[in-house]
């Protein structure tokens, strides 16, 4: 299982940048052979026994730069919020960095302090490509059935930061020699889900990127966390609009992360998560920027939470019908919503119909 605890200060760092604190532990020079998916000559094995896996993938190319040091410093509150706030049980943390051009890194699961160790191995290389950074790579890696998730309770989680488009020639004509150099020496390596293969999957496996993507989301729970940039249109097309988490503000991405998560779990309805960012010490600015980019998701959950109601049961009442009552004051127990119908949230892993799309155009204190 996870666990573990997690106690490092949640650095309030006013730059934007990432505090020094984080430019300092996230200093490595080279890449770590602990964090290359391919050793001794064969693939490494990845695996947990959590309940809820949690994979979170760094677009390190330099314009992402500021990206991973933000992460660095909101990092104990993201696993202490999850915890607290009752959103998911048992999380453990993959984490991976990648830049056009440098090799892919990648951590096993990982939980509690175990978090910062790993980290401090993993070269913030910078440098990229254009228009695309190796995103399918990271697909590629995740989405095999080479990664083993075996107690999960319930999909667990992808997220993927990044500015750039999602694929271009270069980055899907050079995957199987990428494959082959960094993640699976094997001569006749393909991509390969196991029970996850998307639809249409050849019995040999697939460099097919949309069988690829399409697996990914069998598999986990995938969302991209976009920062402005250009050439983006296919990420909402492969992945569906409200699985595009769209930011202004760096800062905002662990408040956005930890929303999708309990937004899925069935935790939180939208509102009631703005309201947690309140009580967090977000300001309005901040809370009204998670509004915006969880909104499109947060609406296809109710889209489909509609369409799977009785004609007698309203959605806020099917929500309201399963949510625990508020904790006593000092309780470790924290109120949770769940949404009534697990269908609501397994149906939005797919891009939804055309005729939806139109329906969804002081450790913790705020850092």
């Amino acid at each position: 299982m996870g666990g573990g605890s997690y106690e490092r200060e949640v650095i309030a760092d006013t730059s934007g940048c990432g505090s020094s604190a984080a430019a300092s532990a996230l200093a490595q020079r080279h890449f770590h052979d602990d964090c290359k998916p391919m050793q001794d000559g064969q693939r490494k094995a990845v695996a947990t026994d959590s309940e809820t896996p949690i994979v979170i993938a760094l677009d390190v190319s330099g314009s992402m730069a500021e990206w991973p040091r933000i992460f660095y410093d909101k990092l104990p509150m993201l696993y202490g919020q999850l915890l607290l706030q009752g959103y998911i049980s048992d999380p453990a943390i993959s984490f991976s960095m990648f830049s056009g051009g440098s090799p892919l890194q990648v951590t096993p699961f990982i939980s509690g302090i175990q978090i910062d160790d790993w980290l401090k191995k993993m070269f913030l290389c910078g440098g990229g490509t254009s228009p695309a950074e190796p995103y399918i790579d990271v697909a590629y890696f995740y989405g095999h059935e080479a990664v083993q998730l075996s107690a999960t309770k319930g999909k667990p989680y992808f997220f993927i930061t990044g500015d750039q488009a999602m694929h271009d020639e270069a980055r899907e004509r050079g995957l199987p020699d990428r494959v082959r150099q960094q993640i699976d020496p094997l001569p006749d390596a393909k991509f390969n889900a196991g029970p996850f293969n998307a639809d249409g999957m050849p019995a040999d496996g697939t460099w097919d990127k949309v069988l690829i993507w399409q697996s990914l989301m069998k598999k986990y729970h995938v969302f991209h966390v976009q920062k402005p940039g250009s050439n983006l249109a296919e990420w909402s097309k492969i992945l569906g609009p409200e699985r595009v988490l769209k930011l202004t503000t760096a800062k905002a991405s662990v408040d956005c992360i930890l929303g999708a998560i309990a937004l899925t779990s069935g935790a939180r309805t939208l509102d009631e998560y703005v309201e947690d960012l309140k009580e967090r010490g977000q300001d309005e600015v901040r809370r009204n920027e998670i509004r915006s980019a969880l909104s499109p998701y947060w609406q296809s959950i109710r889209i489909n939470c509609k369409a799977d109601e009785s004609p007698q049961q309203s959605v806020p009442a099917m929500v309201a019908a399963t949510t625990t009552p508020a904790s006593p004051a000092g309780s470790t127990t924290t109120p949770t919503t769940k949404l009534a119908a697990a269908s609501c949230v397994e149906a939005t892993s797919a891009p939804l119909p055309a005729t939806s799309k139109a329906a969804v155009d002081d450790s913790q204190n705020a850092a």
